[in-house]
């Protein structure tokens, strides 16, 4: 019990400590490629002012509904299927993975249900939308998951990692890996976590109010990109494994925060692509047709391999 209640503060720890940084990386990377300073009515740097705004959601009417509860339960319990190293999981099973892909879209549905009781019609129907868009990108995602679960023909996170020790996936699986990360850059874009949106079908800001449920609904958005860009370390770039001397959870925070760090860079580099059409023209010409090349290749080497036994 001692263990158990010793990994549950150390994972809190770690989520919001991961929250704190990654907010503070967004707010002043995305300033400095602006020509801006980021943060400007704070001192020292900014570094107080992530928790100002925490408190500042809190000094509000907390707009909590039983969907929004649920949201924050879940955006949690996420993360206890999911290996921080070796020995660092709540619940260790052999389907680790397919249990989080499947928590993974609980979260974005109760995303959207948290906005169900709102006065705003609006809100509620962008929200919809904006659901709808972030789950046509995430069908890249699951058909180049899948190729990984052929190869490594398992659902779990620890076997996959394991797998890696001497080459990792993304050097059998480039094309996945790739469009993998464009899917992750643009659901970052459409969830626009640093700054207001610039998509207009998604700029529900000014109405959704400031209240600890709004909070709530940002937090969920940080955490779906959190476990996309984990899956991307854990499933590619071999998790939590060693690097000679450096230790595996090292390795992985290090690993984390350089996707993270890309995936700001990226975005900004591509600020005016905001037109909700052209995003999805771009997943249906471009990411979703790679993903499913990849993932036939793939399917057909399995068969091949362990079918067949030609290859």
């Amino acid at each position: 019990m001692v263990l158990i209640f010793k990994k549950i503060v150390y994972l809190l720890l770690v989520i919001v400590v991961n929250l704190y940084v990654c907010t503070y990386l967004a707010n002043k990377l995305t300033a400095h490629m602006e020509l801006r300073r980021g943060y400007r009515v704070s001192k020292a740097g900014g570094i107080s002012l992530p928790f100002s705004r925490f408190f500042k959601y809190l000094s509000n009417e907390p707009g909590i509904n039983f969907w929004t509860f649920m949201l924050f339960v879940f955006s949690f319990l996420i993360w206890s299927v999911s290996p921080l190293s070796a020995s660092m999981v709540l619940i260790d099973m052999d389907s680790s993975l397919m249990v989080a892909l499947l928590m993974l879209l609980v979260i974005l549905t109760l995303n959207v249900s948290s906005h169900m009781l709102t006065g705003y019609n609006m809100i509620m129907i962008q929200s919809m939308r904006k659901t709808a868009s972030v789950l046509f990108f995430m069908i890249p995602v699951f058909l180049n998951i899948s190729g990984v679960v052929l190869i490594n023909k398992t659902l779990g996170f620890k076997e996959i990692i394991n797998s890696q020790y001497q080459y990792w996936n993304v050097i059998y699986q480039p094309l996945g890996f790739l469009t993998t990360l464009l899917s992750v850059l643009f659901i970052f874009k459409q969830f626009k976590l640093n700054r207001k949106s610039e998509i207009e079908a998604f700029s529900t800001d000014s109405c959704e109010g400031k209240g600890l449920g709004k909070a709530i609904n940002r937090f969920s958005e940080y955490n779906i990109i959190f476990v996309l860009i984990y899956m991307l370390t854990v499933l590619y770039l071999g998790g939590y494994q060693n690097l000679y001397i450096v230790r595996g959870e090292v390795m992985l925070g290090l690993k984390f925060y350089l996707i993270f760090v890309i995936i700001l860079i990226a975005e900004r580099s591509i600020a005016k692509i905001n037109d909700y059409k052209l995003i999805q023209r771009i997943n249906i010409r471009y990411i979703l047709p790679l993903s499913v090349v990849n993932f036939i290749v793939t399917l057909g080497f399995f068969i091949y391999r362990n079918i067949f036994g030609l290859i």
